[in-house]
């Protein structure tokens, strides 16, 4: 008996051993350095590891594209600072003179990259060609309804609360996380819109509500972002459960695009 707990006490201690240097558990710029030396060498499926399922997605385009030519994420690089926000965070790096950052979120507790084309070399020349997502066979017939998926995460939560929930995983190119806060049809846009997005992550994650109003089953959620003063409209509606869901269209976010 006493061999018997002397092993399962071993192996609870092996076990620790393992999270504390899983750089992961660590923290997110722990976990950026870990994704960026595998990519920078090259080894993709490692940086895998570190992915959101969405980014590992990118990562395998990114992974057949520079199959054709030099590794453009190749080279020594330096992280300079973290800046964390609840689950989300920004881990900021130099590479050849210039700034760059990734963004990763934490699910449990480990932190996880999120990254789009842009961010992982694939934003492309805008005077160039660059590689084209063929989006005629991404939207299938039937699709399951978000309001049902996710309703654990909308039940009791105000216009506010949903719309801060779903700007924050947005603006952090948590696309997947964005989706759980949207109507069908707007889950759908959001994820066309990531789709063609390979401007590297521009979006601010800096943003401030500013007014509510609220007209039955409808609201409207204005909010500035990155120390603007033009104030921008998020819409929202009420699901079938009776909470509240984003319900803004493609052309609502390609607005959103040019501002």
């Amino acid at each position: 008996m006493r061999e018997l707990r002397f092993s399962a006490l071993a192996f609870l201690i092996f076990l620790g051993f393992l999270a504390c240097n899983n750089p992961q558990s660590k923290g997110p710029q722990e976990t950026a350095q870990a994704f960026l030396d595998a990519i920078a060498a090259g080894d993709y499926d490692g940086a895998k590891e570190f992915c959101t399922e969405g980014t590992k997605n990118n990562l395998s385009m990114f992974e057949t594209f520079s199959g054709f030519g030099a590794n453009p994420m190749a080279g020594s690089f330096e992280i300079t600072r973290e800046d964390i926000q609840g689950d989300y965070a920004t881990v900021y790096y130099n590479k050849e003179g210039s700034e760059h950052h990734l963004r990763l979120h934490k699910d449990g507790m480990k932190w996880f990259v999120i990254a789009n084309k842009g961010d992982i070399g694939l934003g492309g020349d805008k005077d160039k060609d660059e590689p084209k997502l063929d989006l005629t066979d991404t939207v299938e017939d039937e699709k399951p309804d978000p309001a049902d998926l996710y309703k654990a995460e909308r039940d009791g939560k105000s216009a506010k609360e949903i719309a801060e929930a779903f700007l924050l995983a947005y603006n952090y190119s948590d696309t997947d996380k964005a989706k759980h806060y949207c109507s069908k049809s707007s889950a759908e846009a959001v994820g066309m819109q990531s789709g063609l997005d390979t401007d590297g992550g521009s979006k601010s994650t800096d943003f401030s509500i500013t007014k509510v109003e609220e007209k039955g089953d409808y609201a409207s959620v204005f909010y500035t972002q990155d120390g603007s003063d033009q104030a921008r409209e998020l819409k929202l509606g009420k699901d079938k459960h009776g909470n509240w869901e984003v319900i803004m269209t493609k052309s609502d976010f390609s607005e959103w695009k040019e501002k």
